[in-house]
C-alpha cells in the first residue's frame, strides 16, 4: 500500500479527548509530515494531551491533527486570514451587485460608428457638410466620444470627425469652411472592404 493510502486509511474522527481540536482529524504517515511542512495541518505529536488519540496504532508513526474550522474561529493561512481571503475572492461578485444584493448588468460601451460593415465610415471622412453633421450626430450619443477625441488629438489625425469634433491636421475645426474650388491634391478615397458575417453567427 502506498504512503498516501496508508495515510488516508488511518484517518479517524476524535470523539472524546481534552484536546482543544477535538472535532479535528488524526492522521499518520510520511504524507502527514509533508502536509505539516507545507503548513496544511498542525503537528500534535509532541502534545501529551493528545497521546490517547493514537488508539491501537502501533506502527510507531507520529500523530498529526488536522483542526476542523469552527464558526467563531479565524484560521490564518500564509499571513492572511480566511475572512480577508474570502473578501478578496468575492470582491468582483460584490461589485456586480447593488447595496440590496440585486445583480447589476454590466455593459461595455461600444462605439456607435462601428457597425461591423464599415457602412458609416464615409460619413466621418467626408468634405460634405451634411455628412459631417450626420457624423457628429452619431458621436453625440456615443459613450466613447471623449476617449475617441482625446486619442485623435494625441495622434494628430490629419482629418475626419473624431469624438464629435471635426479634426484637421491634429486640431479641432469649429466651422467647416466651404471650398470654392476642388483641391489640387484630393484626399485619397477611403475604401473599406465589407466582410460578410459567417453563416453560423447569423441568427
Amino acid at each position: 500500500m502506498s504512503d498516501r493510502n496508508d495515510c488516508l486509511d488511518t484517518i479517524t474522527h476524535l470523539t472524546d479527548t481534552p484536546n482543544p481540536v477535538a472535532t479535528g482529524l488524526v492522521t499518520t504517515g510520511p504524507v502527514a509530515a509533508d502536509l505539516v511542512a507545507a503548513g496544511t495541518i498542525l503537528d500534535r505529536s509532541s502534545d501529551t494531551r493528545g497521546s490517547d488519540t493514537r488508539g491501537s496504532d502501533t506502527r510507531g508513526s507520529d500523530t498529526w491533527v488536522l483542526p476542523a474550522p469552527a464558526a467563531h474561529r479565524t484560521i490564518e493561512l500564509d499571513g492572511a486570514t480566511v475572512d480577508r481571503v474570502f473578501d478578496e475572492l468575492t470582491a468582483d461578485d460584490r461589485d456586480q451587485h447593488d447595496e440590496h444584493g440585486t445583480p447589476v448588468t454590466l455593459r461595455t460601451p461600444q462605439a456607435r460608428c462601428a457597425d461591423g460593415h464599415g457602412t458609416l465610415t464615409h460619413l466621418f471622412f467626408s468634405d460634405d457638410v451634411l455628412d459631417i453633421a450626420r457624423a457628429k450626430a452619431i458621436c453625440s450619443k456615443c459613450g466613447l466620444a471623449p476617449t475617441c477625441l482625446a486619442g485623435a488629438l494625441d495622434r494628430a489625425e490629419p482629418w475626419g470627425v473624431w469624438g464629435g469634433e471635426l479634426i484637421e491636421n491634429g486640431r479641432i475645426v469649429v466651422h467647416k469652411r466651404p471650398r470654392g474650388r476642388p483641391p489640387k491634391h484630393p484626399r485619397p478615397l477611403v475604401i473599406i472592404d465589407e466582410v460578410p458575417i459567417p453563416p453560423h453567427l447569423v441568427a
